[in-house]
């Protein structure tokens, strides 16, 4: 069964909701594969290539960088891979 997040995020998207909030719950759809990626050593960039190739996303890769540094769990040593310097 979908988180409660997920299904929130399904209504989002499914609704009149602002591209914000969109975007926002696109993200949350992919998060679990983003994690998953990241932790398997991908960079953010290759990851949101890859989604947006596949249309699963439709946002630019700074967008995807801020979702990804707000709503990805903060392990250790992952918050180096998408700080900005």
């Amino acid at each position: 069964m979908k988180s409660l997040s997920e299904r929130i995020a399904d209504s989002t998207l499914k609704n009149s909701a602002g591209r914000n909030d969109r975007n926002r719950a696109a993200f949350i759809l992919v998060r679990g594969d983003v994690s998953k990626a990241v932790d398997d050593g991908y960079s953010l960039l290759s990851i949101w290539e890859t989604l947006r190739d596949e249309g699963r996303i439709s946002y630019t890769y700074q967008t995807f960088r801020r979702y990804a540094r707000l709503l990805l769990p903060a392990r250790p040593g992952r918050s180096q891979k998408w700080t900005s310097k």
